[in-house]
């Protein structure tokens, strides 16, 4: 009876082993199913955090080139006031195209004091 009875003990020793395996494999297995949601739940965020970047790339974009084109009509504006005031050599034309605002109204401002000066000596 001795063999029987340690027969059972080392079965029931096996069947405790493996039922803690199987309570340890399950405790696992919803550990990962939490981590696979968690980690989903940061490339949702994620994804949002990418596509409001690139909306803002867009808006960015999209506020420079008006800011850029308005410069280009002021700059426009400035040589077709210049032309209607008289002739213009192709130097001072380049100029203005190549330098910045303030510059660029330093120098309509130097041409229309040429001017007055020219116009009162005639």
């Amino acid at each position: 009876m001795s063999a029987t009875t340690s027969y059972q003990s080392a079965n029931l020793d096996l069947q405790s082993a493996v039922a803690s395996l199987e309570q340890r494999v399950t405790d696992l297995s919803l550990a990962v199913d939490r981590q696979n949601l968690q980690l989903g739940h940061i490339i949702d965020l994620l994804g949002g955090v990418r596509n409001s970047t690139d909306w803002s790339a867009v808006q960015m974009g999209e506020l420079l080139r008006v800011l850029f084109t308005s410069i280009q009509q002021i700059r426009d504006t400035q040589i077709g006031s210049l032309l209607a005031e008289g002739p213009i050599t192709l130097s001072e034309l380049q100029q203005l195209q190549a330098v910045s605002h303030e510059q660029a109204q330093a120098l309509v401002a130097t041409r229309r004091a040429r001017a007055a000066d020219s116009c009162t000596l005639t």
